[in-house]
């Protein structure tokens, strides 16, 4: 591959990607100039280069290539229709892309050693999977719907094959975090802007349609992300929101810190005016979870009073908001609140329907329940229902554990950072339901593929930044996807 290539003795495999980089950022700023560009040139023009230079990059392309993945998720609901009930996005293509080059490069290569590696409950999950065929084909259920849903699941098997790959070294887990922090900040930032200046939509009439406002039975004025396509691009927020705990950590200079507190409040700010009530609780529920895993008091009591002051400042509107989500959460929706009241009804009429048919109905059936768990003990069965739920339970105890036991480092922080964004994750499969859509089910994959390994290095006593238990200094890590092993420094 391109990086074990040698360009005379003073042209460099990095000098010839960016110089390559650079020609093709030209010639596509060139035919913009010319003929104007919709969302879907973009798409196409960025997949092309992000294709070209991650199969040049060789050993560095798959790092490279789960970054350019990240970048995908800014775009939000921009996607391909295959059939009406059939849309691909951006990201799938990068993945399947990229799991076809690694085959490739293992191929070439021949490594023996390579092994697969999957968590026992996906290995278990996946019967579920192509049992849900059946019940569906039998009962009639159009094969574009039955595939929507089951390739939101099944695209899980190539994303901890890719990221595991991708995350061999301190370095990579840093620049792959900030630059899922990034993505958030973008999502944030372009929400925010369109909300304060409803006017953007003028300069940039191909990508922002909507800014007004929506507003809602309390007054509040919801935010409509035209951007990224949906307020439902919050979630991809309280995703990435708790990562600042580290990226405040590893990146310390004053003017870094800066942007770091910036990033978050724009985030913050992002979350509040979308308006998912469920998602104003999910931001409370990491703030208090934060507080009893820092261990500072002061800072702990500062922590506390800002969601009081918060509530104080909030206007009327958005505090009724927020109330009329503790009568939905304790099952008396109000009358006015028509999303609740749908919401209720359908999670209870699934949980109905998967109670009288243990076996499922087979894929899509459901339809959107916007609960998962339940939504897959409707389509695949209890079990499968109970495998999901356990497999999430179970995970979140185990990193919940490892975060207390750890002593204060880097390595804890990012243990915290990821307990946060899982708590998150929970929060969105538990009150959204979002395996109906690509887009907004990749993110919180994302974050449980890091948890697992994250946990997964730690019970193989290697940890993934700085130092190593079993040695006294620092090591390099070099592990394929399942095969660890451990190389001194000379």
């Amino acid at each position: 591959m391109l990086s074990n290539v040698t360009f005379g003795k003073h042209v460099s495999p990095n000098v010839f990607l960016a110089s390559l980089t650079v020609v093709l950022a030209i010639l596509v700023s060139v035919y913009i100039l010319d003929h104007g560009i919709s969302y879907r040139e973009v798409i196409v023009s960025l997949g092309v280069i992000g294709a070209l230079v991650v199969f040049l990059a060789g050993d560095r392309g798959l790092k490279m290539g789960l970054i350019f993945l990240l970048i995908t998720f800014g775009l939000g609901y921009r996607t391909m229709e295959v059939t009406p009930d059939f849309k691909i996005h951006p990201s799938e293509l990068v993945i399947w892309g990229l799991l076809g080059l690694l085959i490739v490069q293992q191929s070439i290569r021949r490594r023996s050693e390579t092994k697969i590696w999957l968590p026992v409950w996906v290995i278990i999950f996946i019967p579920f999977w192509i049992w849900a065929w059946l019940p569906g084909l039998n009962a009639g259920q159009p094969w574009d719907l039955m595939f929507n849903e089951f390739r939101n699941f099944a695209v899980l098997i190539p994303l901890f094959f890719l990221t595991e790959i991708a995350v061999v070294e301190s370095t990579n887990w840093r620049q792959i975090l900030l630059m899922f922090f990034g993505v958030g900040t973008w999502i944030a930032g372009m929400g925010v802007l369109e909300y304060l200046v409803p006017g953007i939509k003028a300069v940039f009439p191909a990508f922002i349609s909507q800014t007004e406002p929506h507003v809602t039975s309390e007054g509040f004025a919801r935010a409509t992300f035209s951007f990224y396509g949906h307020p439902a691009a919050t979630f991809t927020l309280v995703l990435t929101a708790p990562l600042a705990t580290v990226v405040w950590r590893w990146w310390s200079k004053s003017w870094q810190r800066a942007l770091t507190i910036l990033a978050v409040v724009v985030q913050v700010i992002a979350v509040y005016i979308g308006g998912f009530r469920s998602m104003w609780m999910t931001l409370a529920i990491q703030l208090v979870v934060f507080v009893l895993l820092c261990r500072k008091p002061l800072l702990a009591a500062f922590c506390l009073l800002l969601p009081l002051l918060g509530s104080w400042l909030l206007p009327a509107q958005a505090q009724e908001r927020a109330s009329s989500l503790i009568t939905l959460l304790a099952g008396n929706p109000q009358n006015t609140d028509s999303s609740g009241i749908k919401r209720w009804a359908r999670i209870s009429a699934a949980l109905t329907d998967s109670l009288d048919h243990p076996f499922g109905h087979g894929w899509s059936e459901a339809g959107w329940v916007h609960n998962d768990f339940i939504q897959v003990a409707a389509n695949l069965g209890i079990l499968a229902g109970l495998i999901f739920l356990g497999a999430f339970l179970i995970t979140f105890l185990r990193l919940l554990r490892r975060v207390w036991t750890l002593s204060p480092s880097d390595e804890q922080h990012l243990g915290v950072a990821l307990l946060l964004s899982f708590i998150a994750a929970g929060s969105i499969l538990e009150t959204q339901g979002v395996e109906v859509l690509t887009q907004l089910v990749l993110p919180v994959w994302f974050v449980w593929v890091l948890v697992e390994i994250w946990l997964r290095s730690q019970k193989s006593g290697r940890r993934v930044l700085g130092i190593s238990p079993y040695f006294g200094s620092t090591t390099n890590l070099k592990f394929g996807p399942t095969r660890f092993s451990t190389l001194r420094h000379k």
